[in-house]
């Protein structure tokens, strides 16, 4: 894997499986995506995935791969544009995470995405109104580019790579060397038209190798899901742990 408990524009600082989960945060253009989702356990200072921040009715949501996310969420915060220690749009707490049953129950790896739903600031504004964000589309035609900025894990600044997007056995995926541990969860965005195609996760939990990543198919699931989170008073999921990887 290369995260576990990472959102696109999130770095987490979650203890993780031998994911690509890890610091990643994805430093959106115009600090419009790109943060840290972090735990807030005392003194804990790492992170272990990315995650981005998307358009939504409330501006209060993210997304990053399913694998990064682990129990309620609770316990963890989003940092966007987060680096070097900087905050510069401040910390949000995690309120509620949101899966599909398919991965609850079977952990399908073209399920490998989840959004994360954050509080309001003590300003009492929105995510979105502070930092922009990018709209989530279906995964797009082969050769499509992209550009992909996560953190790995123990790095101070993101990794960024800008390539064209190909599939391989029904998953979206990039080659670029550098996306190790931490950059699970990052974005497939398209920075020009501000869309978002995809994460790192899906097949191997974003792939075995730092040269070479994956993301589930994005298609009608993850926008049911984002609805779903959307919902007025909506209870977020108890997520399983996710399993492994299956790299040798």
């Amino acid at each position: 894997m290369k995260a576990f408990f990472i959102l696109p524009f999130l770095t987490t600082l979650l203890a993780s499986p031998s994911q690509r989960t890890s610091s990643s945060t994805s430093s959106a253009l115009n600090g419009s995506e790109g943060g840290n989702v972090t735990a807030n356990a005392v003194n804990s200072t790492g992170v272990s995935c990315t995650a981005n921040v998307i358009k939504s009715t409330h501006g209060n949501l993210i997304l990053t791969a399913a694998h990064c996310t682990r129990g309620d969420m609770t316990n963890h915060t989003f940092v966007p544009g987060w680096s070097e220690g900087k905050t510069p749009y401040g910390v949000w707490v995690i309120e509620a995470a949101f899966v599909t049953s398919a991965w609850q129950k079977t952990q399908d790896p073209q399920h490998d995405f989840a959004i994360l739903r954050v509080a309001p600031n003590d300003k009492h504004m929105s995510l979105q109104s502070v930092t922009g964000g990018v709209r989530v589309y279906p995964a797009p035609k082969s050769g499509t580019r992209i550009t992909d900025v996560a953190y790995n894990d123990d790095t101070a600044q993101p990794v960024t790579c800008t390539a064209p997007l190909y599939y391989y056995t029904g998953y979206v995926a990039f080659d670029c060397g550098g996306f190790v541990g931490g950059s699970s969860g990052s974005g497939f965005i398209d920075h020009k038209n501000r869309r978002l195609y995809g994460v790192i996760g899906g097949l191997h939990q974003g792939g075995c190798l730092p040269s070479t990543s994956y993301s589930s198919t994005f298609g009608k699931a993850v926008q049911a899901l984002i609805a779903r989170a959307e919902r007025k008073g909506a209870k977020g999921d108890i997520v399983v742990k996710a399993g492994s990887d299956g790299c040798e």
